[in-house]
């Protein structure tokens, strides 16, 4: 079933939604940020804004604190840990996974170091043949990770939220859910290990932006895609980094 929006800050909001979530707003770093807890999971959720067109020292603070926020939601230790960049690498909008993986420090078994990190890019079924979710579960079912974190392009219900927010979760994805062809969950749920997922909402609904129900509406982007994808792209890899290794 399509859905409109990855993010959990866009599916509160109702008092009957309010009862089913745990919500507070803390700032940290200079940056406002929204803990969540449903019956899915935990969310941190940072409202970056344009960071793109920050300062570089803005951009620093941020990826310290999505490293401790990412800190939070994994298990207390880690030594292998499966790091998936979920996405097309060909199109800007969808290739924060891919781009996000490029600047993964990778040790594998027998680099001396005390995490061992091992990188995926499985790109999307209709380039590869392969089921996405099925992909990540066999590399686990091989690796036995203590953790896999995921990368992923979301997609927002709000234009507010294109390219705004950092959203960290242990509830896990459906890549393609925002389309019609997801290729299954990934989360703690579906792989033998506890997963963490990494975003940013870089789509909206045409229908999001006409206020209008469309038959076949389409997905839309940022202008800068390009820019803002490679943006986050380092500022995630740098928290994941940072998480596992030190600063």
């Amino acid at each position: 079933m399509k859905r409109s929006s990855d993010l959990a800050l866009e599916n509160f909001g109702s008092a009957a939604a309010e009862s089913a979530f745990r919500h507070e707003k803390i700032h940290r770093r200079g940056f406002a940020v929204l803990r969540v807890q449903n019956t899915d999971g935990a969310y941190r959720t940072i409202l970056s804004g344009r960071i793109w067109q920050s300062s570089q020292q803005e951009r620093r603070e941020l990826v310290l604190l999505a490293s401790e926020l990412l800190r939070e939601l994994l298990p207390s230790a880690v030594s292998r840990v499966l790091i998936a960049g979920i996405g097309n690498p060909d199109i800007a909008c969808d290739a924060l996974g891919p781009r996000f993986c490029r600047r993964i420090l990778v040790t594998g078994e027998d680099s001396g170091i005390g995490v061992h990190t091992f990188v995926c890019t499985p790109s999307v079924p209709a380039r590869t043949g392969f089921d996405t979710a099925l992909l990540l579960r066999s590399l686990a079912d091989g690796l036995h990770p203590d953790a896999m974190i995921a990368c992923d392009s979301l997609a927002a219900a709000s234009r507010e939220h294109l390219a705004a927010v950092i959203q960290i979760g242990t509830g896990g994805i459906s890549p393609g859910s925002a389309m019609t062809h997801t290729t299954g969950e990934i989360s703690s749920r579906t792989m033998p290990c506890p997963v963490v997922t990494i975003g940013v909402p870089a789509a909206v609904s045409t229908e999001v932006l006409t206020g209008e129900d469309e038959s076949e509406p389409l997905l839309v982007t940022c202008a800068d895609s390009d820019v803002i994808t490679d943006c986050y792209a380092s500022i995630l890899a740098g928290a994941v980094n940072a998480c596992l290794f030190g600063k």
